[in-house]
């Protein structure tokens, strides 16, 4: 290669990187044999490599005199004029600043003036100090430049489609999908994945450190009804197929059959589901199991892991032990089974501040047919919630499946401005002010329906008004405050398309105080299911399992209707002698999207699908030529 008056040839080897000529330049006194790295003298560094003795984030004052060498991109560069440049080099430890002119080094200047941004460059200097006015007083990289010696263009990039480090001038999703291994050069996708590796050492030294052995298990299987929609496999053999596993449950139950009494793994499981901002087709998430337990040994472990992770992580320390709710609770105060803590608006029920004969025809009706009229409060929500707005909180309850909500403003007087003012008596309305502890500015949102689909509305009505709110300055929810949650006595069964469904999954053992009702009313029946939540946000889900084989056909073949065939192999394995034991998964990739204060999980994913599940950078998914479909038996359509 040749670079301005100075013809250098770089020769890669094995253990050196070394120059085919001895001939000097006046120009350019660093061109010379450079000596291998075992033979110059530097400070030693854990990443030192046979190209380079350091990295960006190595450096620092305490090595001012000392010659480096780097390899890094070219981030910046400055010029000024014809013979001053500043160069800033990035890898993936740190950056730190190039001094180059003309009077010292004409020919390393115009290798480096001609090497583009993004480029990968060798460099070597000498570290000293900047000028004390140029220092940023940090005591590392921001107190020194580097003087090279001798630099060579390694790969010398063309054109980027997009820069990754300009925030105001980003490419949209499409693009850095596209490019992924350039948006992955961002500051934040690297300190993501940074926090990532540690929080899954930390998880793994928490878990080791209690007695878990991590333990690897099949991804592929068979299909298992219920849950999700798995990827199916095919085989050689004709209409025989594998599927993807949604998760180890199966096989890590039968690891506690077979004795091993604590297991764990940093466990990949596969959905085929709708992309959404918290959904990705494969994902991780931190699996373990344990027997002789019950519910609070599983979640003792669980906390002490969240502790240690949130303290690695974010230097915070997390109180323990964690509150519990009730399903039944969290739905009656926040609507939802998932419930952000952190702000009020609970849900309030004014079904008896209404008359009997209500001159409301819809609360008439709701209440003749044994319904429930409920609301939130939205503390001076009057102020931020217009008529324009208004409007679209109406878009947004339609959108959810009602037909909308009752929008009332409190004035000054107590009256109300609303549709309904004038359809309601003043009892009514100094009833319900008093039921909400309503005060001039306010704003209540009422709806009125059966009791699931009121309390399901007011929850995401909840979420939108707060996020409202914050668009327009109003913090409900504290960013660096977590509060944590444990959800439990879910039904175990719940109505899903007019069939019933396990509300976890098959192997949940029913609650002791509901276990009677399997045979007579199991809508009523409890289970030993118990979810943890922080901020609003599902973390992961855990139950104690059903060690009887006997409870657990007739929870599969009576209850479900499903075919036994497909479980016979658990059910003959629980018939040999198995523990009662119990487990939960936390997901790995939520986890650290939270504590990254990441907007999705694609954030924190290093290659993540798109949201429609396609890897828009290779293709993924493809068609496949016909004589390897024929290989497997499979025909287009």
């Amino acid at each position: 290669m040749f670079f301005g008056t100075c013809r250098r040839i770089v020769t890669q080897l094995p253990r050196l990187v070394m120059r085919t000529t001895a001939r000097t330049c006046k120009r350019c006194p660093a061109y010379v044999m450079r000596a291998p790295p075992q033979q110059r003298k530097y400070s030693q560094s854990v990443y030192t490599t046979s190209l380079r003795t350091h990295t960006c984030g190595d450096l620092g004052p305490q090595m001012a005199g000392e010659t480096v060498t780097l390899c890094a991109w070219v981030h910046n560069r400055r010029d000024f004029g014809k013979n001053l440049c500043f160069v800033t080099l990035r890898d993936a430890y740190g950056a730190v600043q190039l001094y180059l002119n003309t009077q010292e080094d004409i020919c390393n200047l115009e290798v480096l003036r001609a090497a583009s941004l993004e480029s990968v460059v060798i460099v070597t200097g000498v570290v000293r100090e900047r000028a004390e006015d140029a220092k940023r007083g940090d005591g590392g990289v921001g107190d020194i430049e580097i003087v090279p010696t001798e630099a060579s263009i390694l790969n010398n990039s063309a054109p980027l489609p997009f820069s990754p480090h300009h925030k105001s001038n980003q490419a949209n999703h499409e693009v850095r999908h596209k490019y992924r291994y350039i948006d992955l050069r961002r500051a934040e996708l690297q300190e993501n994945l940074r926090l990532r590796s540690q929080l899954a050492k930390v998880s793994r030294d928490v878990l080791t450190d209690q007695g878990f052995l991590e333990i690897e298990t099949p991804t592929l299987f068979k299909r298992t009804p219920g849950g999700a929609a798995e990827f199916p496999v095919p085989t050689r053999n004709a209409g025989l197929f594998y599927t993807l596993v949604q998760s180890p449950q199966q096989f890590k139950q039968l690891l506690m059959v077979a004795g091993y009494d604590r297991y764990y793994q940093l466990a990949r499981c596969y959905r085929d589901e709708g992309g959404r901002g918290d959904r990705q087709p494969e994902f991780t998430q931190i699996d373990l199991e344990m027997s002789f337990v019950k519910q609070r040994d599983i979640e003792d472990i669980t906390e002490k892991l969240i502790q240690k992770i949130w303290k690695a992580g974010l230097d915070i320390d997390i109180e323990l032990p964690f509150p519990r709710m009730r399903y039944a609770t969290a739905m009656a105060r926040f609507g939802v089974d998932k419930p952000d803590t952190r702000y009020g608006m609970e849900l309030v029920d004014v079904t008896q501040c209404f008359e009997k004969e209500t001159s409301l025809k819809l609360i008439q009706e709701v209440l003749h047919n044994k319904g429930v009229v409920q609301g939130i409060k939205v503390e001076g929500g009057k102020k931020y919630f217009n008529s324009s707005a208004c409007k679209k909180l109406q878009q947004f309850a339609k959108g959810i499946g009602v037909k909308g909500v009752i929008t009332v403003f409190i004035d000054d007087d107590g009256s109300w401005s609303s549709s309904i003012a004038a359809h309601v008596t003043e009892s009514e309305r100094e009833a319900i002010n008093q039921h909400f502890d309503a005060s001039p500015g306010d704003m209540l949102i009422l709806s009125a329906s059966d009791l699931d689909t009121v309390q399901s509305t007011l929850g995401k009505i909840r979420i939108y008004v707060a996020d409202e709110l914050e668009e327009q300055g109003v913090q409900l929810r504290d960013p660096k405050k977590f509060n944590f949650l444990w959800v439990d006595e879910f039904p175990l069964f719940e109505y899903d398309e007019g069939k019933l469904v396990a509300t976890h999954h098959v192997f949940t053992a029913p609650h002791a105080d509901t276990a009677d009702l399997l045979m007579k009313n199991p809508l009523q029946v409890r289970g030993q299911h118990f979810d943890i939540v922080a901020n609003g946000i599902e973390l992961g889900g855990g139950s104690v399992r059903n060690h009887d084989p006997e409870t657990q056909k007739y929870i599969i073949s009576d209850i479900l209707n499903e075919d036994l065939g497909h479980f016979e192999h658990m059910l003959e394995a629980l018939s040999f002698g198995a523990p009662p034991h119990g487990g939960i998964a936390l997901g790995f990739d939520r986890l650290v999207m939270i504590m990254a204060g990441a907007r999705s999980l694609r954030d924190v994913l290093a290659f993540p699908k798109s949201f429609v599940g396609k890897d828009l950078m290779g293709g993924a998914p493809d068609s496949i030529d016909s004589d390897y479909l024929k290989l497997y038996h499979i025909k287009r359509a």
